[in-house]
């Protein structure tokens, strides 16, 4: 799921912050 892949994604981005 690219979807799935996305979000995962901005939320590793969001937890970096």
């Amino acid at each position: 799921m690219i979807i799935f892949n996305y979000i995962l994604l901005l939320l590793m981005v969001l937890v970096s912050v």
